[in-house]
């Protein structure tokens, strides 16, 4: 059972857990009293990941600004030219796709955020519904 408190967290204790307690008895493994979750805390972290995403965009940034001519190596090493191009391109090509999925995981860690405080707002409507009802039968 779940169990709402005024903190911003979800809640679920092992005594509403039945099948947690079996299984601590049975195999003596150790079993958490409470599981919390704070939105402000997965919320930040989604901040965090956000800056990550911009260093990576910025370093992308910096390695596509990057621009060899033929004499960029002098006439000597003329041959790298292509190659440390090709090598840059491919760079460039990770980091974007790195950023992308780092974007994509600060809006997953929202979600999820959101989908729990979605799920503890219901969960205290319930409760406050069934508390009601129950108040109307005494």
């Amino acid at each position: 059972m779940r169990r709402p408190t005024r903190q911003g967290r979800i809640s679920l204790t092992a005594e509403h857990r039945p099948s947690a307690r079996t299984h601590t008895e049975k195999a003596g493994n150790a079993v958490a009293e409470e599981i919390s979750i704070d939105f402000e805390t997965i919320a930040y972290h989604a901040g965090r990941v956000d800056r990550v995403a911009s260093d990576v965009a910025l370093a992308q940034s910096a390695a596509s600004s990057m621009n060899l001519g033929g004499g960029a190596f002098g006439l000597m090493c003329a041959f790298l030219v292509l190659p440390s191009t090709i090598v840059s391109t491919a760079a460039q090509l990770a980091l974007a796709s790195a950023q992308g999925m780092v974007e994509r995981s600060a809006r997953e860690i929202r979600g999820v955020s959101s989908d729990f405080s979605t799920l503890e707002s219901d969960i205290t409507d319930g409760v406050t519904t069934l508390r009601a009802e129950l108040d109307g039968l005494r």
